[in-house]
């Protein structure tokens, strides 16, 4: 539940930044070795010896937020940032970090899906693509911060309704958004409000080349989070795998600011698409179900506004339904764009080879009830024909 006593790391020297403020010259380290957090797990399932949170633990893609409480996230979060020394770089302390992520958990609403679990779940997927998927070698401490900060807070404040919902019914959001990624608009803009507050504000120490740096990363994250930019990042990370050779063995560079961004940008998008490339179907099954019941919610209050039903959220009842829906989102949508990841950061290849076996495994599903159904139809007919002859 808490950090142990030694798991605070010691501030580096400011005897070179006078002022308090780190140097405007970032360049990542290799993680640092973080020390065990004690952590009480959700779920009876989880063995007592997974309460003690180890990096390789933290650094593992088969673990599931959904077997820890709310409260147990948050220093699961804060590890994530101090494992990058980002604390002592940016000169904020574990009090205030803490103060964040639990007033950022606070903002989000009880939805089945967009929710603080989700939020953590694509901090973690974002960290493991960093720190596993070797990410992290192209971008420097500022660009990392602002990929963990984006993730937490992206979905801040939603509202279990989509963005083409916001518009069609012109909620207040909608108008003061202008119709434009409403909702990634309002989450970001949430978070820099909780910010402002002195014991929240991880950028008071920041000098001003950072934070206008920062920021501006972490509104271009968020907003990249909105499905209606999904088909143009696909298209520039097709044109960067094609241009590959043994000459430029990876697509981004360190040095180029537009490739940070654009890298930053990606990792988000791609963590807030991971779980149907989770090891394990079960997870994938439980976030499956969740977005369908918030899609089904959606589609309730469309039917009582007098909308047109959104169609893929309308009648997802039963697990075939589902199944039906996840087969075409895992498809077209996932395993293409974790494809071509494997391709620009060949470490998260697994990933891939995940999509394509959850895929396999919501088809035999909907194999699985097209076989129940047509037994029973046989065994109705069977049924039929002996009462007939009688």
């Amino acid at each position: 539940r808490v950090f142990k006593e030694n798991s605070v790391l010691s501030r580096k020297s400011l005897s070179e930044n006078p002022c308090g403020r780190p140097s405007t010259v970032h360049r990542r380290k290799k993680g640092l070795t973080t020390n065990n957090i004690v952590i009480k797990a959700n779920s009876p399932d989880v063995d007592d010896n997974l309460n003690i949170m180890t990096l390789e633990k933290l650094q593992s893609w088969d673990l599931d937020v959904l077997d820890f409480s709310k409260p147990m996230l948050i220093p699961l979060v804060e590890q994530m940032f101090i494992h990058y020394d980002l604390p002592a770089i940016f000169d904020f302390d574990a009090e205030t970090l803490r103060a964040f992520i639990h007033a950022v958990m606070a903002g989000y609403r009880g939805n089945t899906f967009h929710n603080f679990h989700h939020a953590v779940q694509v901090v973690h997927s974002s960290f493991l693509i960093l720190s596993v998927g070797g990410a992290d070698e192209f971008l420097e401490d500022r660009d990392i911060f602002a990929i963990l900060f984006a993730a937490l807070i992206h979905d801040l404040e939603h509202t279990g309704n989509n963005n083409d919902f916001e518009v069609r019914a012109q909620t207040q959001l909608a108008l003061k958004y202008n119709d434009k990624s409403i909702l990634e608009n309002h989450s970001a803009s949430c978070a820099f409000r909780l910010a402002k507050k002195t014991e929240l504000n991880l950028f008071k120490n920041f000098n001003d080349d950072d934070f206008r740096y920062t920021r501006n990363a972490i509104i271009k994250i968020v907003l990249g989070t909105d499905m209606a930019h999904h088909l143009d990042v696909m298209k520039k990370i097709v044109d960067l795998s094609d241009n590959l050779d043994s000459t430029s063995p990876s697509p981004f560079d360190v040095e180029d600011a537009d490739s940070r961004e654009f890298l930053s940008c990606l990792i988000v998008h791609a963590s807030d698409l991971s779980n149907p490339a989770h090891g394990n179907f079960e997870v994938v099954k439980k976030w499956s179900f969740r977005v369908c019941e918030e899609f089904s919610l959606q589609a309730k209050k469309e039917h009582e506004m007098g909308f047109p039903v959104t169609a893929f959220m309308d009648g997802l009842e039963s697990e075939l339904e589902i199944a039906k829906l996840q087969i075409g989102f895992v498809n077209y949508v996932a395993l293409p764009l974790w494809k071509i990841m494997a391709i620009l950061l060949p470490k998260t290849a697994h990933l891939e080879q995940n999509c394509s076996r959850n895929a396999r495994n919501w088809q035999s599903i909907v194999d699985l009830h097209k076989k129940f159904e047509e037994e029973s139809t046989s065994s109705s007919s069977v049924t039929s024909s002996v009462v007939t002859d009688e």
